[in-house]
């Protein structure tokens, strides 16, 4: 059988109301297709395709939720796995996805997630006394590294210092760590407000 597609698109939108119409009807597939002389793939294309069209119209509030959340979810896949700037996460949205995405608009998503991180972090944090170990990371700034508190048993990562400028060993850290920051840790019993680290 020649497999062709329908040359107009009031005869692809009667097929794909007929195929939505006729859903679930045994052998209702294969009498379109000998009679319109259109592979079975292609019909459930249009059905498929109908249906999307009939969902944007009738439901326009779900619908524009799940193209936001599908814009942010490219904008943070982009952000953290391709370490794209802003101005890059625009770029790859015009080029890949077809929709322009102001940089004002960009920069709300990586905050609100953000946002959403570090409350989650904050329920995660250990409560009561716990075992804590210092950790350095070193970044790009030749020299220079984070300073780091991690709870030993849970590994949360409990305070981080931004980067200073690290001349000592390995060995010699943890006494310069303490020294630097001026730190102590309060222990609570109150699960709402768990263990933390005090600057001052």
């Amino acid at each position: 059988m020649q497999q062709c597609h329908c040359s107009t698109p009031t005869q692809r939108m009667r097929l794909a109301s007929a195929m939505i119409a006729h859903e679930g009807t045994y052998g209702r597939v294969s009498e379109l297709s000998r009679e319109h002389h259109i592979s079975r793939q292609s019909l459930y294309t249009l059905r498929t395709r109908g249906k999307e069209g009939l969902e944007r119209v009738f439901f326009p509030k779900e619908q524009k939720i799940e193209e936001e959340e599908r814009i942010s979810r490219a904008v943070l896949t982009l952000l953290v796995e391709a370490h794209a700037s802003r101005e890059g996460i625009q770029r790859c949205l015009e080029e890949l996805v077809g929709v322009h995405v102001s940089l004002g608009a960009i920069s709300a998503i990586i905050h609100q997630a953000g946002e959403k991180a570090q409350e989650q972090l904050k329920r995660c944090l250990p409560t009561g006394k716990r075992a804590l170990a210092l950790d350095e990371q070193y970044g790009n700034e030749r020299g220079k590294g984070y300073l780091n508190i991690v709870d030993v048993r849970s590994w949360v990562m409990v305070a981080s210092i931004p980067p200073i400028r690290i001349k000592l060993s390995v060995q010699q850290l943890p006494g310069r760590f303490l020294m630097h920051i001026k730190l102590r840790v309060i222990r609570t019993h109150n699960p709402d407000h768990p263990a933390k680290v005090e600057q001052y």
